[in-house]
């Protein structure tokens, strides 16, 4: 499986080609690739942000969250559009004080790509910026 990892001292535009999306990665971030998946995160690693193409429903998906965060308290599930894609997103918070947000997003390509987060909460709002942007620049791939 092909791995790169790189660090961005500039905003870099990346496109993964098996998701068939671009995503901007914020200067100063780092981000690891491999066939199905793109990790960023700042060089303090305080949070993450993945990317991953999942071969699953929505309704999997949800209930894979519902597995992975006992007890969370979750926001519901809305439907959006990112950048012309459909996209169902939620966010809660877990019961050790964690705030998760989690999207999927159906690209043109008719790939699904789950977009994932969890850090504290202090983190979390410390890079929300950081993270709404990496969320609001992904674009399907020419």
């Amino acid at each position: 499986m092909f791995t790169s990892n790189q660090f961005v001292s500039a905003q870099d535009i990346f496109t993964h080609p098996t998701a068939h999306v671009s995503v901007t990665v914020p200067g100063g971030w780092h981000y690891e690739t491999s066939s199905t998946t793109i990790k960023m995160f700042p060089d303090s690693r305080e949070v993450a942000i993945v990317l991953n193409v999942i071969d699953a429903s929505v309704e999997q998906a949800v209930k894979d969250i519902n597995t992975a965060f006992p007890g969370a308290t979750v926001n519901g599930l809305s439907q959006v559009t990112v950048n012309g894609m459909s996209a169902f997103e939620l966010s809660g918070s877990t019961t050790n004080g964690k705030t998760f947000s989690y999207a999927l997003l159906v690209t043109p390509s008719t790939k699904v790509i789950e977009v994932a987060f969890v850090a504290d909460t202090e983190q979390a709002g410390k890079y929300i910026s950081e993270l709404a942007s990496i969320v609001g620049s992904i674009k399907p791939a020419n």
